[in-house]
């Protein structure tokens, strides 16, 4: 290396230590720290000197700027598990109104702090901080009263907005809709009220929307939910949203991974536009309405599925032979509705498949599955309350409960044997070879086990990397 590179470079990193070893935290925003810890039941932080180069886990600070001067850029609190463990909050905790000292805060995380003292949000501390912020978690943190407008007109540049699992009961502010720089916007588990803004619409960078559990109502609208052409994850379960599910709403979003309607009331069919979301992984229906529909035969676009749930949703007609292209599909149920006819052969190639739930139909003809779809779906197959349907003898022991043997037995026999022999269009075009249930099916390996006895993980992981992992 040149001599004098070799002496840059040496000077340049004296240059960082000095001006390392020089610089200090800015005094106000010390003093804003100290006043903020001692609100939460913190204060061992005034006896650190300079609360940048002592720093805990869970505060962030700037490099040094041009005067040598430190600055507070991330301040958070709360167990979030043993290996995140910020500042614990006591049972007085309030959030102080120094946070509105700290003028260059650009994450502001708090969790469970203030459960046992509720209280509003202190939007006018947070909305001093204006641009500058972009994270806001305010998540299971005790706090009453309504999403006050103030707190968000002057956070033009907020990113990531989580008030999930608080007490907040008002209608959604239109004001939300000037947070065009949003990316997530969770407020589940309140009590929120009234219609869905028209200004939402307005938010078309959104990545992660979650409405779920308050009580929403209303009609959903196409003119507000395709705006939001960027969305990964959509969750208006558990509301009081009313009419028909929109359409071309839906088929603006080809992006999406996880879509959540249960548990509302909807009506009408479902929309076969839904079977346009190529990139759906996960799409919930339980209980989302008396809809009277069929399954629409688009579904069968919808190729990388792993979880398809519509218990309980006024299903009526026969299940469609779909399932051909569906070969990532793990949990199926469609139980407790009024379907009819035979169940597709189809259903009996899902080699992913590990639950599979039919009962309370009206379906009748022969089980199509092989004894080895049997053994491995086990526990989770629920296929009773149908009073026309059987099964072959040749599953022998390990028949459903529930369900009685076919007295036709050429025709269950044939049945059985395509399921069993048929090749599957999944795989390939050759017949697989025979294998033995109980020694030689992948159910019987660690891994496969574990995917096929916990199914109801599956939503879990969806939920966690579009919620997170897809933000940063």
């Amino acid at each position: 290396m040149p001599i004098n590179v070799l002496l840059a470079l040496m000077a340049t990193f004296w240059l960082a230590a000095r001006a390392t070893a020089v610089s200090r935290t800015d005094p106000d925003e010390l003093q804003a720290v100290y006043d903020i810890m001692a609100a939460t039941g913190n204060g061992w932080a005034v006896h650190i000197p300079d609360v940048c180069k002592g720093r805990w886990h869970g505060i962030e600070c700037s490099p040094p700027d041009a005067n040598s001067t430190l600055h507070i850029t991330s301040l958070s609190f709360g167990v979030l598990s043993d290996d995140t463990a910020f500042p614990i909050c006591n049972k007085h905790a309030f959030i102080s109104p120094a946070i509105a000292r700290l003028s260059h805060l650009r994450r502001l995380f708090f969790y469970k702090c203030c459960t046992a003292n509720p209280q509003p949000i202190p939007a006018e501390a947070i909305a001093s901080l204006g641009p500058s912020l972009e994270v806001l978690v305010l998540r299971q943190n005790g706090h009453v009263g309504a999403i006050p407008e103030s707190l968000l007109s002057n956070l033009t540049n907020l990113h990531t907005l989580d008030l999930h699992g608080n007490s907040l009961s008002s209608p959604i502010p239109p004001s939300l809709g000037l947070l065009h720089n949003l990316l997530l916007l969770d407020l589940s588990r309140n009590q929120l009220s009234a219609a869905l803004p028209f200004s939402l619409s307005q938010l078309t960078s959104l990545r992660v929307l979650d409405l779920s559990f308050n009580g929403l109502q209303g009609l959903l609208l196409d003119n507000i939910i395709s705006q939001m052409t960027s969305l990964k994850k959509l969750d208006l379960g558990h509301n009081n949203f009313t009419g028909i599910l929109p359409s071309l709403g839906f088929q603006s979003l080809q992006n999406l991974l996880l879509l959540d309607l249960s548990f509302n009331s909807f009506e009408g069919s479902l929309p076969p536009q839904l079977g346009q979301l190529g990139s759906l992984q996960a799409l919930i229906l339980d209980n989302a309405g008396q809809l009277g529909s069929e399954i629409p035969v688009t579904f069968q676009h919808l190729a990388q599925l792993e979880v398809l749930v519509m218990t309980s949703s006024g299903l009526v007609g026969e299940i469609p032979d779909i399932f051909y292209m569906m070969g990532k599909l793990k949990v199926l149920r469609m139980d407790n509705n009024k379907l009819t006819g035979a169940i597709p052969i189809s259903l009996a190639n899902l080699e992913e498949l590990g639950e599979l739930r039919l009962s309370h139909n009206r379906l009748a003809g022969t089980l199509p599955f092989s004894r080895d779809f049997v053994w491995r779906l086990g526990q989770h197959l629920h296929v009773n309350d149908n009073t026309n349907l059987c099964f072959h003898k040749a599953l022998g022991p390990m028949a459903l409960k529930g369900i009685h043997e076919c007295k036709n037995s050429l025709i269950s026999e044939l049945l059985v044997e395509k399921a069993e022999g048929s090749p599957s269009p999944l795989t390939s075009h050759n017949p697989p070879p025979h294998r033995s249930p109980f020694f030689s099916h992948p159910l019987l390996h660690t891994s496969n086990t574990l995917k096929h006895s916990l199914p109801i993980s599956i939503p879990l992981r969806i939920l966690f990397l579009i919620g997170l992992a897809l933000l940063f």
